[in-house]
């Protein structure tokens, strides 16, 4: 796992961003410090911290992860409208037993600190490029949009003859057999849609392919299955439906996120203040180095229901688990989000569950912001969609993947 260290207070400025998915505007950031190390990441608009008790509602999925010690960080764009706002998160923290380590104001392009060895006029934002831990990160295919309301182009139907096309497929499709909607050679769509994706060699689907893939998702086994098989440990593989887990075999995996008892990297330096670094569960967790055997199509495929699957799943070959990195995982992501944006809203619980399926891989990388956001389109196209209701409480009570797996 790679560890993005930050030496310094205006690095942290600049990357809490990357963290967030997002550039924050008039936001109150509340990050988990515990240990020296970032674990999780909450924001709320400047405007909700009304008082000391809406600022410990924000701060309690911190606390209840464990947090024992956070830094606070406002981002306004009218000057002075941030201080009442740090002001009753400072005297939540105090009033749950929580430290406050470091405040940061970002203002006009230019920050401020609590740290005594910061200079009281502050100091300019550093551009990214100047950033070397920036490199990194985008090396990773992480890159912030540029604000909230980026976000819903992620998972928004997309304008235009290709959706009006996936549509109509769509109709087709589901005028088929109930049974047909996940047949063999539907899920084989999904490995081979998933598996390119993380190989680069991915293409965009036909229509036609489109609502074979989508449809599929209707077939709530089939749809869990995926969530399971992509979100290692988030789902226990056998209590699947009878038949679905031979067919999710040589799909690649992401690896459950890091956890806060997981062992801890090696102290970078006893003054959070001066190192800190800078983990969540967007970090790239690299492949266990095996390399595997190219033997073609056809391949046979041995699973293990009780072994959860870790056994079993590399790109042709049945030697050991196919483990995505940051980048591969981001790039199974973005073939979900495009799924979602091929949808449009008519298509209801079809669309409901692509959105759903994709905001699971979302939280499960980190993306906290982007999975709330298909979550609220799941729900809007298709009222009570079941799964999208029960997973939005775990998204708003800011649950991490790690605590839940």
């Amino acid at each position: 796992m790679a560890h993005i260290k930050v030496t310094d207070i205006a690095d942290l400025v600049v990357l809490l961003p990357y963290q967030l998915g997002f550039h924050p505007a008039d936001s109150l950031v509340l990050a988990d410090l515990t240990g020296n190390r970032i674990h999780g990441v909450a924001r709320v608009d400047l405007g909700e911290v009304r008082s000391r008790e809406v600022a410990a509602q924000c701060l309690a999925p911190l606390v209840r992860d464990g947090a024992r010690s956070v830094l606070l960080a406002a981002w306004e764009e009218t000057p002075g409208s941030a201080a009442r706002a740090l002001d009753h998160a400072c005297r939540a923290a105090a009033d749950l037993g929580v430290e406050v380590v470091l405040e940061l104001l970002v203002s006009d392009g230019r920050f401020w600190s609590s740290d005594e060895d910061e200079p009281p006029e502050g100091r300019p934002v550093p551009e990214p490029a100047a950033v070397t831990a920036v490199a990194e990160l985008v090396a990773l295919g992480i890159a912030p949009l540029p604000g909230r309301a980026s976000l819903a182009g992620l998972v928004e139907a997309s304008p235009g003859s290709r959706t009006d096309d996936v549509a109509e497929a769509v109709v087709r499709r589901r005028g088929r057999r109930r049974t047909s909607w996940s047949s063999p050679s539907a899920r084989k769509e999904w490995r081979m849609h998933l598996s390119a994706a993380a190989v680069g060699t991915d293409a965009l689907p036909t229509p036609h392919r489109t609502a074979v893939l989508a449809v599929a998702l209707l077939d709530r086994d089939w749809r869990d299955g995926i969530i399971a098989w992509l979100c290692t440990g988030s789902l226990p593989l056998d209590a699947l439906g009878r038949g679905v887990v031979p067919d999710l075999v040589g799909m690649p995996r992401i690896p459950r996120p890091p956890g806060r008892n997981d062992p801890p990297a090696p102290e970078v330096g006893a003054d959070p203040h001066r190192r800190l670094r800078l983990v969540g569960s967007r970090d790239r967790h690299p492949a266990d180095g095996t390399e595997w055997e190219d033997v073609g199509d056809g391949d046979a495929w041995d699973a293990d229901p009780a072994d959860d699957g870790r056994a079993i799943g590399s790109p042709g070959s049945a030697c050991g688990p196919w483990v995505l990195d940051g980048t591969e995982a981001r790039a199974v992501l973005e073939v979900l989000l495009q799924l979602c944006r091929d949808l449009r809203d008519e298509t209801e619980d079809v669309a409901a569950a692509a959105l759903t399926t994709a905001a699971h891989v979302a939280w499960w990388l980190g993306d906290g912001a982007l999975a709330r956001t298909a979550l609220e389109r799941a729900l809007r196209v298709a009222p009570g969609y079941r799964l999208a209701e029960l997973f939005e409480t775990v998204v708003a009570d800011g649950i991490r993947p790690a605590r839940l797996a």
